[in-house]
């Protein structure tokens, strides 16, 4: 079981193991753009080899290493377990962490989380365990980051607390907003527009919305939203 009180004293634990190794010391603080993979087999919707293309360190999350490999490209760090891993490769850092009050994804984003500000696209969320997609979910809304998932169609943003972003070519895009708990959400540029509406797996969601703009506005007044754009994918800077 997932203690939610050890998520700060994990990364404690994981920064005392970075002072060996001088590498990872200096990126950080540094701003990057990160491509964590998990361990859901389910292709997604936008290829990942453009996403390691853009990318400036790729993460992977014990066997989420053979995702990558099966996308053409080798992970910088493995983080988890490593129970799950068919092959160690050279070239490679396997970060083990064994603790049993985690999981996997908690362990992988701890270890992001680690390198400060960071652009962040997580891959292989989706997979054949529901409960683990669920606790992936949860991983990132106590992990503190906003990250960009991609999904088997389209993809998704999380938007936090105080946060307000307008997106842009949107028009006729549909889209869905889900509260990771209780949340409260405004928007513009909708077909069917939320001002101030608490969505949460009690009070419900909004489902396959239509962007009637160019460009649409979702705030986020309390709690954490997890926005997904139907068969879209994430633009690269």
């Amino acid at each position: 079981m997932i203690r939610p009180g050890l998520w700060a004293e994990n990364c404690l634990v994981n920064l005392s193991l970075f002072s060996d190794n001088d590498q990872w010391v200096r990126l950080i603080g540094m701003s990057h753009r990160v491509l964590a993979v998990l361990a859901g087999g389910t292709a997604s919707f936008q290829p990942l080899g453009e996403i390691f293309q853009w990318s400036d360190v790729v993460y992977a999350a014990d066997s989420g290493q053979d995702i990558c490999l099966r996308n053409g490209f080798r992970p910088d760090v493995v983080v988890g377990d490593l129970d799950s891993l068919s092959e160690r490769l050279d070239s490679v850092e396997y970060r083990e962490r064994l603790d049993q009050d985690f999981s996997d994804c908690d362990k992988l984003l701890a270890e992001i989380t680690l390198l400060g500000k960071v652009d962040l696209v997580i891959a292989g969320l989706e997979g054949d365990r529901f409960d683990h997609v669920l606790s992936s979910l949860s991983s990132i809304v106590r992990s503190g980051l906003e990250p960009r998932i991609l999904f088997r169609q389209g993809f998704g943003m999380i938007f936090r607390e105080g946060s307000s972003m307008v997106i842009e070519e949107w028009l006729g895009r549909g889209f869905s907003i889900i509260g990771l708990g209780e949340t409260i959400v405004s928007t513009k540029g909708a077909h069917w527009e939320m001002e101030q509406c608490p969505i949460s797996f009690d009070a419900g969601f909004s489902l396959s919305n239509l962007a009637e703009k160019n460009s649409v506005e979702v705030s986020v007044h309390r709690g954490v939203a997890l926005v997904i754009q139907d068969s879209g994918i994430i633009k690269l800077d």
